[in-house]
């Protein structure tokens, strides 16, 4: 999980506007700004949804995930140009959405001390397992958001690649 903004140049099989066509087919437009920080709020019951959300021009974009409950907090810019091999070059910054990695970051620490909270009371008589019990289960809460984000970014990069045929996939 980083904080700071990641830059990767990718190639693509594409042309420029193939790659702004498929963008633009899979993405979901921001009219209104708001959409980029909570992505597919506009599309709640809506049944199947574009795959992104955000802005895309004649030769960049700024997109997220398209989702209410599990978005992802990074947001994805990109710049396309004509590469000399015949597809398209592009540079994709990974900028980190503070808020939200916070919130992923601060959240499983307020929830895992308010679990162990009725142990440190004094007076209370709790038994070992329930205290390895609730041990236990605050590790998995500190940990698994981590992965998760992890996972969900990984996947997310993953079907970019897929939508501009990256020639890199991994």
């Amino acid at each position: 999980m980083t904080y700071h903004p990641e830059i990767l140049t990718l190639s693509s099989d594409l042309s420029p506007a193939e790659c702004i066509r498929q963008l633009r087919a899979q993405t979901q437009s921001d009219n209104t700004g708001l959409t980029i920080m909570l992505p597919g709020a506009e599309t709640f019951f809506a049944g199947k949804r574009p795959l992104f959300c955000g802005e895309v021009g004649q030769s960049g974009f700024r997109i997220t995930k398209n989702s209410v409950r599990f978005g992802i907090p990074y947001a994805f810019e990109g710049q396309i140009q004509q590469s000399t091999s015949g597809g398209s070059d592009i540079t994709l910054t990974i900028r980190p959405m503070y808020i939200r990695l916070l919130w992923v970051t601060i959240m499983p620490v307020v929830m895992a001390t308010l679990i162990n909270t009725p142990c440190l009371i004094p007076g209370e008589d709790y038994d070992p397992s329930s205290k390895v019990i609730r041990g236990i289960f605050s590790v998995l809460l500190l940990f698994l958001p981590y992965y998760n984000l992890r996972r969900m970014r990984r996947k997310f990069i993953r079907s970019l690649y897929k939508v501009l045929k990256v020639r890199d996939f991994f």
